[in-house]
């Protein structure tokens, strides 16, 4: 093949069709355009005249080609044909190197210029994100600066000359400088750092200053006694939380002195006893977290760092071990906490919880690290606790001071009136406890933009009225109350024991409890007197023992009060020995009580949820704060954005058959008690749960159609979207889930009375979710956490009827 050059005065090369094709060929036989090298090209082209020069500089117009071609492609066959055509047309002509250094300009400036609009983009987000984390940090610097003021001010009154309270000063006024000059300390701006989930804690930086223990040191005096004023509901743009919530700091006390005695004897030591500790060295504040060992206890006050009033914690058994209470709560429960706080306004009580504390916890606390502990549970140490069913389904318990409330979608409503009625309880005191809840841990949530789209896809489908924002179950679409307050701070069932007195409760932490301690003198009473646990994290063989006060006096007015919810209470019954004789003859329990309805009655919400997009995205949760109400109350639907790993989110729309016919049973699995039960719901084993469930899913699908949730429909689920009711009752056998709503097994009228008193035992009662014979419609947590309220203000009433007092504290 010869050459054709042209006749300028320097002569260029001029590339025909014939010498492209040799040359393309030649690149398809290197393996293509990157492999390819002039030198190799023309070794395998071996034409005479050409030279690295020609072909270095059409190689390069040759890949640019390419890339172009690869990048602007579309889907269309014949569309990709005609730009593989042009771009090949591009080499096949008479084209000059002027020309293509032209041509190669042009298309550099075009990728320059996109370039820079994507860097452009990316710069633009960057300093949205920094703006952000800058308002953050504004914010907790100005927290910071006015603790560290009120540590200065606190400090400034003590006129001791120990080397600790001058250092103390110094420090405390270098740490007010830095504030002021705008410098942080590395732990506040680790804190404050904005981006993905790290299950690594913050590193604690310690902070050599004694604000927490300065803070802490206020006199008893300006604390104790003081009555808490009924307040009303928090609104999210409550000032005074927002300035309480806006700093997340570590604090670690540590234990020291001999553990304190709880038994009737040291009640004086009881009543110097004031302020918060955890004798295993860490007490966590939602707050903040400081050394602070060298503070006597009779220094520390009933105020935490944050200001809460908490009650004494301890995760060591030994100091628990053979002290005697008046009452004895099995359970930090969503109702046990309420309940434990109630009592100890008159008796002392010990509150019993197999789980850590909330506070300090992000996964508890945080909400967009909401759902993740669902997500990250093991054996024995996570806030859930996860469990499958004998039907299949996976499902949680929470494992945790707050239970459940720690744990699940913050989503807060009242039970019916028609459910108060049905079930008995007097109105206007169900009413004065649900008050006594919401001033303290309710929030009136601010929609999301995922949630005002559901609220428009409810109306749609024709879920009507528009109820607005209520606290009641009414039929319609409403906006719920929610435990996340304005900063996305959760609070649970464990922030109601500040409103309890302190001084008259404890709280054992991380202790499972693994029987209740009964005696029968006379043989025709039995009594419960005491409890039986262990370490959660200890040998089961490893026994401790706690009683109620006169437990041997038969004019007995101390109770022990289980509150381990609807899987706990019936696991410890059975484990006492007080159940079907059968079912604990396998277990060598000796029999204390043939009863029958222990564990029977297990029922759970069939629920089904649609998934709305087609991929899991890197996407903020979003807890349900929309809900519809319809079909007389029996179909409830919420949306969410609910998380499936670490670092991705699904939208969904889901819904729950509201008072399920089938029921199930509830056995023991082991004689351990820190080991799930087995048990078993029979999901949609009545037809009129399976009627219902396709009812529900038909109303499932209306709303996926309507207006406003059709454009975020992904089209795979679209597709799916079925019609025929054959199709939707198999759907509903092969997808139904668990709403967390399971309740029963310890049901009233079967196990315990309308005073919830276990029958054919004196001193034994059962206060949680286990003993309603049906769910109360709505999201049981406001109930339940009413239920503790409700019962103990019963109890106080009772006891004072019968002239009881306790050795606790009166305020």
């Amino acid at each position: 093949m010869n050459l054709v050059l042209s006749t300028d005065a320097k002569p260029r090369l001029k590339w025909t069709p014939e010498l492209h094709q040799r040359f393309a060929e030649a690149v398809d036989q290197l393996g293509g355009a990157d492999k390819a090298t002039p030198k190799s090209l023309m070794r395998v082209m071996g034409i005479p005249g050409l030279t690295l020069y020609h072909l270095k500089s059409h190689l390069q117009k040759y890949r640019l080609g390419k890339s172009q071609e690869s990048e602007f492609c579309t889907e269309n066959k014949e569309e990709d044909y005609r730009e593989i055509q042009a771009v090949e047309g591009h080499f096949s002509g008479e084209i000059s190197d002027a020309t293509d250094t032209q041509n190669n300009e042009s298309l550099q400036i075009a990728q320059a210029l996109q370039l820079q609009m994507e860097v452009q983009r990316k710069l633009h987000e960057q300093i949205e994100v920094q703006r952000h984390l800058q308002l953050r940090i504004e914010a907790q610097g100005k927290y910071l600066q006015t603790v560290l003021q009120k540590a200065q001010e606190t400090l400034s009154g003590y006129n001791s000359s120990s080397l600790g309270v001058e250092l103390a000063k110094a420090e405390l006024s270098q740490l007010v400088s830095m504030v002021n000059t705008g410098c942080p300390s590395p732990s506040i701006s680790e804190l404050t750092e904005a981006g993905g989930f790290s299950l690594k804690a913050v590193e604690r930086k310690q902070m050599r200053g004694t604000i927490c223990s300065v803070e802490s040191s206020l006199t008893s005096s300006e604390s104790s006694g003081r009555k808490e004023e009924k307040r009303p509901m928090k609104q999210s743009g409550d000032p005074q939380k927002s300035n309480r919530r806006s700093l997340e700091l570590s604090l670690d006390i540590y234990p020291e002195g001999k553990p304190r005695s709880t038994d009737a004897s040291n009640q004086a030591n009881r009543r110097k006893r004031s302020g918060i500790a955890i004798s295993d060295g860490v007490i966590s504040s939602p707050n903040l977290r400081i050394r602070a060992n060298h503070v006597p206890k009779e220094k520390r006050s009933n105020l935490d760092c944050s200001g809460k009033r908490l009650p004494y914690m301890t995760s060591d058994v030994n100091e628990v071990s053979g002290k005697s209470f008046d009452f004895i709560v099995v359970g930090g429960g969503t109702a046990g906490c309420s309940l434990a706080a109630t009592l100890s306004e008159r008796f002392s009580v010990l509150l019993v919880e197999r789980g850590g504390s909330p506070y300090g916890n992000p996964l508890v606390l945080d909400k967009k690290y909401y759902g993740l502990s669902l997500i990250l549970t093991d054996e024995y140490t996570s806030v859930a606790q996860s469990f499958i069913s004998k039907d299949g389904i996976m499902n949680h318990r929470g494992r945790v001071l707050g239970g459940s409330s720690a744990i699940n979608f913050g989503f807060y409503s009242r039970a019916s009136d028609a459910f108060i009625e049905k079930v008995g309880w007097d109105k206007g005191l169900v009413r004065e406890a649900y008050e006594w809840v919401e001033s303290r841990v309710v929030f009136k949530p601010e929609l999301t933009l995922w949630q005002i789209v559901a609220e428009f896809g409810l109306l749609e489908a024709g879920i009507l009225p528009y109820n607005g924002f209520s606290f009641e179950h009414i039929e319609g679409t409403k906006v719920g109350a929610t435990v996340f307050d304005e900063r996305g701070t959760r609070h649970t069932s464990a922030d109601l024991l500040e409103a309890g007195s302190p001084e008259n409760m404890t709280v054992l932490l991380k202790a499972t409890v693994k029987s209740v301690i009964f005696q029968n003198e006379n043989r025709n009473e039995t009594t419960a007197c005491g409890i039986r646990f262990i370490e959660s994290n200890g040998s089961p063989d490893h026994t401790h023992e706690a009683y109620l006060n006169q437990c041997k006096c038969s004019s007995s007015w101390g109770d022990v009060i289980l509150s381990a919810g609807a899987l706990g209470s019936p696991q410890i019954l059975l484990l006492s020995g007080i159940g079907p004789h059968e079912h604990l003859r396998d277990f060598n329990i000796p029999l204390v009580l043939d009863l029958e309805g222990v564990g029977q009655g297990m029922r759970d919400n069939p629920a089904i949820a649609l998934l709305v997009d087609d991929k899991p995205q890197n996407r903020l949760p979003d807890t349900p704060q929309v809900v519809g109400i319809a079909d007389d109350f029996k179909i409830i639907v919420e949306a969410g954005i609910v998380p499936v790993s670490l670092n991705a989110t699904r939208m969904t729309i889901a819904a729950k058959v509201a008072f399920p016919a089938s029921k199930g049973k509830l056995a023991l699995n082991s004689t351990d008690p820190r080991e799930n039960p087995s048990v078993q719901f029979n999901y949609l084993a009545k037809e009129k749960d399976l009627e219902e469930c396709v009812k529900m899913s038909q109303l499932l699908q209306r709303v996926a159609r309507s207006q406003s949730i059709a454009m975020f429909l992904g089209t795979e689920h679209r597709n799916n979207l079925m019609s025929s009711e054959d199709e939707l009752r198999k759907s509903c056998r092969k997808n139904v889930r668990t709403f967390y709503h399971y309740h029963g097994g310890c049901a009233v009228g079967s196990v315990v009375d309308k005073d919830h008193r276990v029958y054919g035992v004196q001193g034994l009662r059962v206060v949680d979710g286990s003993t309603l014979l049906e769910s109360p419609g709505t999201n049981p947590m406001a109930t339940l956490l009413m239920l503790g309220r409700y019962q103990g203000i019963r109890i106080l009433k009772e006891r004072t009827d019968a002239g009881a007092f306790g050795t606790g504290q009166i305020p």
